[in-house]
C-alpha cells in the first residue's frame, strides 16, 4: 500500500518460500509509480506511461483506448 504523495511502500511479505522469491524480484516502488494499487489489487497505468501507456481516442470527449491507425476507438470508428 502507499499513501498518495509519499514514497513509502508497505507490501505484505508472502509466507510461501516460492512466492517470497518472486516477491523479492519485483521492484515495488517502480510498480506503484507505474500505476499499481496494492489495496485494490489493480494495475491501471497512465496513458502517457512510456512502457505501459496507450493511445486515447482522438474524438472530443471520448476517453476510450484507440484501436485504429486513425487514432479512434472502435465505437467512434463505427460512427
Amino acid at each position: 500500500m502507499r499513501a498518495l504523495g509519499a514514497e513509502r511502500v508497505d507490501v505484505v511479505e508472502p509466507d510461501d518460500p516460492s512466492e517470497a522469491k518472486l516477491h523479492a524480484l519485483i521492484d515495488w516502488p517502480e510498480l506503484f509509480r507505474a500505476g499499481y494499487d496494492a489495496e485494490a489489487q489493480v494495475f491501471a497505468p497512465r496513458a502517457d506511461d512510456p512502457l505501459f501507456g496507450y493511445t486515447e481516442c482522438k474524438t472530443a470527449a471520448c476517453d476510450q483506448v484507440a484501436r485504429t491507425i486513425l487514432g479512434l476507438c472502435w465505437r467512434c470508428d463505427q460512427l
